[in-house]
This record gives C-alpha cells, structure tokens and sequence, in this order.
C-alpha cells in the first residue's frame, strides 16, 4: 500500500508559500482505492465537498471531498483535517492529489465560488 499522506502541515511549522500560518494544521489524506475511485468516476461528473464542524475539542474540521458511483452513492475519495476551512485549504488538498497523478483531470478543473469560503 503507497503513502496516504499527500501534505502534512503541523501546528508550529512555518509554511507561508500557500497561505497557511504557524498556527494553522493541515493534513491530506487518500488511499490507493480512493485514488483510483477519484480517477473513474471524477472526470466530468460533480465532485462533493462535505465537512464537519465541532465534532472536537480541538476545533478541528474533517473535510470529505466524494464522487458519486455508477450506483449513485457518495464514495469519499480524501479527506482533509485542519483547523481552518477556507479556500487556500481545499485548493492545496487538491492540487496535492492532482501533483501526485491521482486527480488528472480534476487538478485544472476544480474551482471554488469566491462567495462560498472565506
């Protein structure tokens, strides 16, 4: 089984090259059998963006971006657990799978409503 961390960003660290800041957390996670669900039922179809808020006592999010099977069932094909829920976040958890190969087509496609996050 390959690596299912695809961007690690802790607590403390300095990132500023993608908009995070020392406080900020930031982990994305994919399997290979999500990444593989991702590459057979994203490309021209909807990708969903689901998360959940004060599920913690850290404040953390789990944020799940699934694809919606030939069944019609949502599959998650990553998930993203941070602390802040904005743009910058869900641009870098994608453009992670899309630098790894597993969003080929998703990685130029994939925008996000400025109205919609902070």
């Amino acid at each position: 089984m390959g690596d299912v961390v695809l961007y690690y960003k802790p607590q403390g660290a300095d990132e500023d090259k993608i908009g995070l800041k020392r406080e900020d957390f930031l982990i994305v996670l994919q399997t290979p059998i999500q990444a593989e669900m991702l590459k057979n039922f994203a490309e021209g179809k909807d990708v969903c963006v689901d998360a959940t808020h004060g599920t913690n006592a850290y404040d953390f999010k789990l944020i799940t971006l699934l694809v919606v099977t030939e069944y019609g069932e949502g599959f998650p094909v990553a998930w993203c657990i941070t602390n802040k829920e904005n743009r910058v976040v869900l641009i870098e958890s994608c453009s992670k799978m899309a630098a790894l190969g597993y969003v080929y087509t998703l990685g130029s496609k994939f925008t996000f409503p400025r109205t919609l996050y902070r």
